[in-house]
């Protein structure tokens, strides 16, 4: 475990969480909020190490322009009296890059100074855009301090230029934090795991207890093995995973061009389109058939024929139309959207193979629309197709792959599929123990599914041997002396 050097929550989270430990508020004390920052504590204990770390300083640049609402989010514009002046908006990465500095002039430290920036590599446009942001942070940066409690070094170097050199550094070094459902809420700067490379295969799996990392092997490793994780999302093409880690970390993580055969096969599965054949049984098309969320159908790198085409596309348009009701906040209308494009996907003669990106965005969407619209039956078999598609794609203790089962496991006891339940739910435990903190709420829950199940079936298990015995007796009573 390490404790992260500084912590931002994304917008959509500020005040929804606790903006030290990152946990949202237990269900008998609501959150204190700050009305000066607009940032939200579990306790006094937290507010304190708050105070300690960053808070008062960012208490204090609240306080030097104006008054603004109660409640609103610390980046909301506030004009400074008498002038036109407006409070800047900071992104998440902008803050992040504030709260660590101001960390850095507390403790006397310069930790920094082993992360790379790649500034040799930053294009024009992104050099102008760290330029400008730097120039907002060296003001939040210098807001915070009251004239005598700075200290000299730090306040010496911290300028534009330090400042654009350490945002352009935190973009190839901060982690995207996660909560215990993998859902992202806000970045932090780790600077042990800064030193871990991304792998196409990688060896460990990384998760969060809060605000602090989990790091673990998920295979056996050989002695003077490098320790890796996964920079980027896993289950999508090796291409798109490539062009994302070139643009945003300056390396190709393939670059003589050779997919490792784990690679070569999840991007077999990612494209797989079957067809049933005369005698029933289902083949793979040659060549399978690309699709991404950001570029849809990949009609240039297939040779599929057209009647193939068409059922991808209707797929895919049926998915759009979902995410536009998803939107609108029409979950049920979503859900319906989806449903049509999950039939759609399996067509007759033709489908979607099971590890199929665009099937598994269809499931996995389809999963969250009919949960959010209370449709359980519905959402049924979406979570068993997610659940199907993550065991084919991700490694085999793979946190994606125990959140995938804990949630049909819940589904399922739900919908009283006791036994599928408990298979689920115990599966689930087992790869969280690989992956996950022992103390994670989703490891707790479990438990209780999964005991739950067992009980029922136990419970149903008596209740067939009492019908069993019953008719029986009911038998012998009604049967004929010899």
């Amino acid at each position: 475990l390490e404790d992260a050097w500084a912590t931002a929550l994304f917008e959509a989270e500020v005040g929804q969480r606790c903006d030290v430990s990152l946990q949202v508020p237990e269900e008998d004390r609501p959150l204190s909020c700050c009305v000066s920052t607009g940032l939200a504590f579990r306790g006094s204990g937290e507010k304190e190490a708050a105070r300690q770390e960053y808070h008062e300083r960012e208490h204090r640049a609240a306080l030097s322009w104006d008054s603004r609402p109660p409640q609103a989010p610390a980046w909301v514009e506030r004009r400074v009296a008498g002038t036109s002046r407006a409070r800047p908006h900071l992104t998440t990465a902008m803050r992040l890059a504030v709260r660590s500095v101001w960390r850095a002039n507390d403790t006397s430290s310069r930790p920094w100074v082993s992360l790379k920036d790649h500034w040799e590599d930053v294009d024009a446009e992104r050099e102008g855009r760290f330029q400008a942001q730097a120039a907002l942070c060296l003001d939040e940066f210098r807001r915070g301090f009251t004239d005598g409690d700075c200290t000299d070094g730090c306040f010496q170097i911290v300028d534009v230029e330090f400042m654009a050199c350490f945002l352009a550094a935190l973009e190839v070094n901060a982690m995207v934090v996660a909560d215990e459902e993998l859902r992202s809420i806000g970045l932090g700067l780790y600077l042990q795991a800064a030193t871990f490379n991304h792998d196409e295969d990688p060896n460990c799996a990384h998760s969060f207890v809060g605000r602090r990392l989990l790091v673990r092997t998920v295979r056996t490793i050989n002695a003077g093995e490098e320790l890796t994780i996964a920079y980027a999302e896993l289950a999508e093409l090796s291409s798109a995973r490539q062009a994302r880690l070139r643009a945003q970390y300056f390396f190709d993580p393939l670059p003589k061009g050779l997919l490792p055969d784990s690679v070569a096969r999840r991007d077999k599965l990612l494209a797989e389109v079957l067809e049933r054949s005369t005698d029933g049984a289902w083949s793979p098309v040659v060549g399978g058939l690309p699709w991404s969320s950001e570029a849809g159908v990949l009609t240039v790198a297939t040779t599929v024929p057209n009647y193939i085409l068409t059922l991808a596309q209707e797929v895919h348009k049926a998915w759009v139309s979902a995410k536009a009701a998803t939107q609108a906040g029409d979950e049920v209308g979503a859900t319906r959207h989806l449903q049509a494009a999950w039939s759609a996907a399996s067509q007759g003669s033709v489908r979607l193979g099971d590890g199929h990106a665009l099937r598994l965005a269809v499931a996995k969407d389809g999963m969250d629309s009919a949960l959010a619209a209370s449709m359980w039956d519905e959402a049924a078999p979406f979570a068993r197709a997610v659940s199907t598609a993550s065991q084919l794609l991700y490694p085999k203790a793979w946190p994606v792959v125990a959140l995938s089962l804990a949630r049909l496991a819940k589904l399922e006891l739900y919908l009283n599929q006791v036994r599928a339940a408990a298979n689920a739910a115990e599966e689930a435990l087992r790869l969280l123990a690989m992956t996950m903190d022992d103390r994670s709420p989703v490891i707790g829950e479990l438990r209780q599914i999964y005991a739950q199940a067992c009980a029922e079936m136990q419970a149903q298990g008596q209740q067939a041997r009492h019908r069993v015995a019953a008719k029986t007796a009911q038998c012998a009573l009604t049967a004929e002396p010899a």
